[in-house]
């Protein structure tokens, strides 16, 4: 995608679910020079179809550089990690900036605009597959399973896996709306892989709310045979792909 002389494309997509990986290429305008020693940020985000924004949506994510100026000055590679409350697939990914750090400290903006009142400017939009590998999600059934820790009861409404990490909605009966749940899958040769402690919760009381967490690294579903949700183990039958 090509905009005021920036030009962003995917080489590379990775995502289910909730979880999307994308390797970009940045070449921005001639004469901008990019260095291996500087640190850069992405001003992201995700566009969801105004359908879908019936509840609050969260979102959180990340840039990471692999080349800076290494092939052309002015070409930037990195890879941008997004986690989000709802489903991606059918969604937008938007990049609005990017903003440079000098060894020194000092920021600049190398490409993007912003409006004191309209917000940003500027944004390339990438749009993501509505069937986003659905051929590698797990959607076993969860309504009804419930944990008890202390005061409060957690419900699970419905669950998918992929090989990413787990995505859960839930209702909740006790005074900790965000309470945070261990998470592994069981493989078939007895081994465990436990999914990351950094735990993304979002939403109501009233319409359920959802959590996620992310694998270190992708995992072989076909290898795994249960979901270790706290101390409640849910069978995976591979059959419940979706």
């Amino acid at each position: 995608v090509e905009h005021y002389g920036v030009t962003i494309t995917p080489l590379r997509l990775l995502g289910a679910k909730n979880r999307l990986y994308l390797i970009l290429e940045i070449r921005a305008p001639e004469g901008t020079v990019f260095r291996p020693d500087e640190t850069y940020q992405l001003f992201d985000g995700m566009r969801v179809p105004e359908e879908r924004r019936t509840e609050m949506l969260g979102c959180s994510g990340g840039f990471t550089v692999l080349e800076a100026g290494t092939r052309e000055p002015n070409i930037l590679v990195g890879v941008a990690e997004t986690t989000t409350s709802f489903d991606i697939g059918g969604c937008s990914y938007l990049v609005r900036a990017l903003y440079r750090y000098t060894p020194d400290g000092e920021q600049e903006t190398v490409f993007g605009g912003w409006d004191s009142e309209a917000g940003p400017t500027d944004s390339w939009e990438f749009p993501i597959p509505e069937d986003l590998n659905r051929d590698q999600l797990l959607e076993p059934d969860v309504e009804g399973l419930a944990m008890t820790d202390g005061g409060k009861t957690m419900t699970l409404l419905s669950m998918s896996v992929s090989p990413l990490g787990v995505w859960w909605k839930y209702r909740l009966d006790g005074e900790d709306p965000w309470p945070r749940v261990r998470v592994a899958l069981r493989m078939r040769d007895g081994s465990e892989v436990e999914a990351a402690l950094g735990q993304l919760t979002m939403g109501d009381m009233g319409s359920g709310c959802t959590a996620s967490v992310d694998f270190a690294k992708p995992v072989d579903l076909s290898q795994a045979e249960a979901v270790l949700w706290g101390d409640v183990e849910i069978p995976l039958e591979q059959g419940s792909e979706k």
